[in-house]
């Protein structure tokens, strides 16, 4: 079954204890910047999880649409076993909330959408693909990544302060990995360009410490930020806006 909330007006689900959603579909999205929203915050007394279960869908299908987890009670959070899909083209869905969300399932992000996941905690134990559209991930912690595939056009920006050792689920072929937030990268080397896994790789504003950038081929460029205490090894692109070295 379909489970819609859409309308040029925001409507909302509202979610105020631990339960499964599983064997439906729900579609989300509004036309307006008053974004239709799935809402969770436990009021029941006690901790617990809202799962979204293996059967369980949601399908943005308007241009705004948002996902809330709310902490009140130590073990609130919310997992999703399916499928989220954000591919709508020129919108917005936003995870968010000061609780923790937890995807051992699938993210996927297309069609020119923009998802932000930004929760207080983020962790990714499933899959998440960008094809041809924009994913920024700026959760207050986050330090699984799992499995992240970024194809032609997709752009991956890790707003999210990382270690070098987060990245290994990433995967980039045909697309760029954005680094906005810090990167610690003390002790390792940092492959990017052509044939290595993180593929194209820009500095937008964020900072990168200590390590090895291995640029073979270039494919390392910065656009504002600061490389502090790395070892540079390769062709270094720089953009337009003041870096610090």
């Amino acid at each position: 079954d379909a489970l819609p909330i859409s309308g040029q007006y925001a409507g909302a689900l509202y979610v105020n204890s631990p339960t499964t959603l599983s064997n439906a579909t729900l579609n989300i999205g509004s036309g307006n910047g008053n974004s239709a929203r799935l809402f969770f915050e436990n009021t029941s007394g006690a901790g617990g999880a809202l799962t979204l279960g293996s059967s369980f869908s949601i399908v943005q299908t308007g241009r705004y649409a948002r996902i809330s987890t709310q902490y009140r009670y130590s073990g609130d959070k919310m997992v999703n076993q399916g499928t989220i899909t954000a591919g709508y083209s020129n919108g917005r869905l936003t995870i968010y909330g000061n609780g923790s969300f937890t995807n051992p399932g699938t993210i996927l992000v297309s069609n020119g959408d923009y998802a932000v996941i930004q929760p207080g905690t983020f962790t990714n134990s499933g899959s998440i693909s960008v094809s041809g559209a924009f994913l920024e991930i700026a959760a207050g912690s986050f330090n699984k990544v799992g499995s992240i595939g970024v194809s032609s056009g997709g752009v991956l920006d890790l707003v999210s302060n990382l270690s070098a050792a987060a990245l290994a689920g990433i995967s980039n072929s045909g697309g760029y990995v954005e680094i906005s937030g810090t990167l610690t990268n003390t002790g390792s080397t940092l492959d990017v360009g052509p044939g290595s896994s993180l593929g194209t790789v820009s500095l937008t504003g964020g900072e990168i410490v200590g390590g090895t950038i291995a640029a073979s081929g270039g494919g390392f460029y910065v656009y504002g930020g600061t490389l502090s205490g790395v070892t540079y090894q390769g062709t270094l692109a720089m953009g337009g806006s003041t870096s610090s070295f």
